[in-house]
């Protein structure tokens, strides 16, 4: 885990959500929100590049444990994605920075297929994961209102050998009168003393009876 002095300089590759935001926020142990940032990418929608916000801090203590998160939403504020990483904020001392474990995408879905529409009142997610912790992946379906119409949980263990991502598989049953088109998400909670979301990614898809 890093631990980083005041200003942090970031880097991160991103593609700005339908609204055409970036969201930055870096969350302390107490769950406050430290700093809060609204990117504006509207001109570059659709478009995937390098940032490099700043983030300034300021922590009472010596030293805080903090999660510093970036996300994008959807037109009806729901996430499309979700990364976050845990750090050490320190007021006093020197900087120790440590690289990625991986920078590979944690979750991919390999079925259903984006804007597909599934039918009959069940819904196979299948896919590979690897997984941010060893705490279970949590698969939503949530429609354009942001209610969850089903959801599911599947433990996904470790990849192994030369495994960059481990398969899993799991069918999700659902009950709707009508076609809802919905947002397939895929995340996963924290482990550690900060709770919260750590990695969120999601396709779109429709739902019929």
């Amino acid at each position: 885990m890093s631990k980083v002095l005041s200003p942090i300089q970031s880097e991160a590759v991103i593609t700005p959500g339908e609204d055409g935001m970036v969201y930055l926020a870096l969350i302390g142990e107490d769950s406050r929100k430290i700093v809060y940032q609204e990117l504006d990418y509207r001109a570059s929608r659709n478009r995937t590049f390098s940032i490099y916000p700043k983030i300034d801090f300021s922590i009472s203590g010596v030293a805080e444990s903090a999660r510093l998160e970036i996300s994008v939403n959807d037109r009806f504020g729901r996430k499309i994605a979700l990364s976050s990483v845990d750090l050490i904020l320190l007021s006093m001392g020197t900087a120790e920075l440590n690289p990625p474990l991986s920078l590979l995408e944690p979750y991919i879905v390999r079925y259903p297929y984006e804007n597909q529409t599934i039918k009959g009142g069940s819904l196979l997610v299948s896919g590979l994961a690897r997984p941010i912790n060893d705490n279970p992946l949590i698969i939503e379906l949530i429609d354009e209102q942001n209610l969850i119409i089903a959801s599911a949980q599947i433990s996904v263990p470790q990849p192994y050998g030369n495994l960059s991502h481990t398969p899993f598989a799991i069918d999700i049953p659902y009950s709707l009168s009508s076609t809802t088109p919905v947002r397939l998400t895929l995340r996963q909670e924290s482990a550690g003393r900060i709770p919260g979301t750590v990695a969120l990614s999601s396709i779109t898809i429709v739902l019929e009876p």
